[in-house]
């Protein structure tokens, strides 16, 4: 019986009596297929029979299969080899009235052949079985096509049901039933994703982002908005699902659950083919963009980075600030600016207030009738390398370069 984890993508119910039905146009974006039949037919002894193939139905002689059945009373199996189709019955035939459950193992992969395994039962009224079969399709195509028919032109009669489902490509999909899938790919034009979280149900994509609790104060950025976005669109436009919302959990690793932090907004495909469309202007530029960040911030992974700035970008420089005029229009940044720049403030003021204090305790010791102890104690001057009587010796000073740092300076020069 289909769980929670199969996907629902297509049914047929037939309406007028038909020789075959297919399915076609199959997602590749889950590992197996399974498609659940009950059905009826004419023609005593005429099986159900089914054809796979890419784009196009496989006729050839590419299957084979191994079968059992039995009826309660005795049992008997079958072998086939180089054959056109595979049985999805056999033991009764499409008179009878019959279910299958019939199950396409990795369907979507293009390197090994493609097994079949089809468990199925029919009451005709004069031959009652089940059966359980293995077939093979000698073939590394992936499936996206399917065929079931009657043998020698024997029609499926009205009312009979065939429903195709999708198993999740993962196996972390809802292992306890409550309808989640995790760490699932999507893939649609080229572009592949790994989503966190995907909850069909309620149609919300989640991205989990692990930051520090001082770069809260940024969550979420326009690229993190960007990248979920796309998520979704991706979810969308591939089939896999239809998105509701997205929304971005960040996470400090520094913190506690207190600093947990989570945006969540309406999925819109627009954001999504603005983020894209971004992306495809950068993949066919022929130039290098536009510094965006101070070199620091991006010169040891951004492919464009060239210090010179002559064959690539440098990155902000700091000069550039006045000469060229650059402006950051960000109004978070803008805000957390001038709230760095009044903390820094309050620090040397706290800092000032902290020196006076200490000047009023210079030759005090003892405890205070609150329960503060004020204890002065001397301490070792700092030793350091007579640089003049090294010289002496050497006749040079060796110097070790430190590693390189970046200092920020925040202050008001203005306003637009």
């Amino acid at each position: 019986m289909a769980t929670n984890t199969y996907v629902a993508l297509d049914k047929v119910t037939v309406g007028t009596a038909v020789n075959s039905v297919t399915f076609s146009n199959i997602s590749q974006n889950y590992t197996d297929l399974v498609i659940v039949a009950n059905f009826t037919g004419s023609g005593s002894g005429n099986n159900l029979m089914m054809q796979v193939g890419n784009t196009t139905i496989d006729t050839g002689s590419n299957y084979s299969g191994t079968g059992m059945y039995g009826n309660g009373t005795s049992a008997a199996s079958w072998r086939q080899t180089s054959v056109s189709a595979i049985q999805a019955t056999y033991a009764v035939g499409l008179e009878a009235n019959n279910t299958s459950s019939i199950h396409l193992m990795n369907y979507s992969n293009t390197t090994t052949y493609k097994t079949v395994i089809n468990r199925s039962g029919g009451l005709s009224g004069t031959y009652n079985a089940t059966e359980a079969t293995v077939s093979l399709w000698r073939s590394t195509s992936a499936i996206n096509t399917i065929k079931l028919y009657g043998l020698n032109s024997a029609t499926i009669s009205v009312g009979s049901t065939f429903s195709l489902y999708g198993i999740a490509a993962t196996n972390t999909a809802d292992p306890t039933g409550k309808k989640y899938v995790v760490e699932t790919e999507v893939e649609y034009g080229g572009m592949k994703a790994h989503i966190d979280l995907w909850l069909p149900e309620t149609g919300d994509v989640v991205d989990w982002k692990t930051v520090k609790v001082k770069n809260l104060n940024y969550f979420p950025t326009k690229q993190q908005r960007w990248q979920v976005q796309v998520y979704g669109y991706l979810l969308d436009k591939s089939g896999v699902g239809k998105p509701r919302n997205v929304n971005l959990v960040a996470i400090a690793r520094d913190g506690d659950e207190r600093d947990v932090k989570v945006h969540s907004e309406p999925y819109d495909p627009k954001i999504a083919e603005e983020a894209l469309d971004w992306l495809a202007a950068i993949k066919e530029s022929q130039d290098a963009p536009e510094p965006e960040r101070e070199e620091n911030y991006c010169k040891f992974y951004c492919k464009y980075f060239d210090a010179t700035g002559e064959i690539g970008c440098s990155g902000i420089k700091k000069d550039w600030v006045k000469e060229r005029g650059v402006v950051i229009e960000d109004a978070v940044l803008d805000k957390q600016a001038l709230l760095y720049m009044q903390i820094d403030q309050q620090i040397k003021a706290l800092n000032a207030e902290k020196e006076s204090i200490k000047t009023s305790l210079e030759g005090f010791t003892g405890t205070t009738f609150s329960g503060v102890e004020v204890v002065w104690s001397s301490l070792a001057g700092r030793k350091q390398v007579d640089a003049k009587e090294v010289e002496k010796l050497l006749g040079f000073v060796p110097y070790i370069q430190g590693q390189e740092s970046v200092r920020l300076t925040v202050k008001q020069t203005g306003g637009k």
